[in-house]
């Protein structure tokens, strides 16, 4: 029981890291009879199947330099962009990405604009953010903001930390 609930705590953080989903698969493995299997079953079987349906084509995702919005812009002359601010550990940020993926990629198709997806997680959530961009298949581009271009994010939305997301 107390082990089960490690574990769904665990995922409710984040179910998308390797390590708590083996933790699942190994429980699973373990104690295939758990009244609570069912319980972390819907935790991430979602995962899991999304998971082994991707192909792993999905763009891979940018550290950079950029320190703010404009210079981000510079990169995109005469274009039209749709920017989605997200984190890896923002459950709406995910619903979103699939509530609104086939509706929004016809949208960015027949007008012609540009999908970026900014990730305002801390550098060490890299392969995290990678695996979040191919198991949705999020098309376009992919940037992991540094320290100084999320606090520039947030003086342009005239925020305080943190900064809201999802915000598009």
């Amino acid at each position: 029981q107390h082990l089960a609930y490690i574990i769904r705590s665990n995922a409710i953080k984040n179910k998308f890291s390797k390590s708590v989903q083996q933790q699942y698969l190994n429980f699973k493995s373990d104690f295939p009879l758990s009244p609570f299997l069912s319980v972390l079953k819907m935790e991430f079987e979602e995962v899991l199947k999304l998971k082994k349906s991707t192909n792993n084509q999905a763009n891979v995702i940018r550290q950079s330099n950029i320190s703010n919005l404009q210079e981000l812009f510079k990169l995109y002359p005469k274009q039209v962009l749709y920017v989605d601010l997200w984190a890896s550990w923002c459950g709406p940020c995910k619903q979103e990405f699939t509530s609104t993926k086939e509706e929004l990629n016809r949208f960015i198709e027949s007008n012609n604009i540009q999908l970026i997806y900014i990730s305002i997680d801390d550098s060490s959530k890299i392969q995290i953010c990678q695996d979040i961009i191919s198991i949705y298949q999020l098309k376009g581009d992919h940037y992991l903001a540094n320290e100084k271009f999320i606090l520039a994010i947030q003086q342009d939305l005239n925020q305080v930390k943190p900064v809201p997301i999802p915000r598009y």
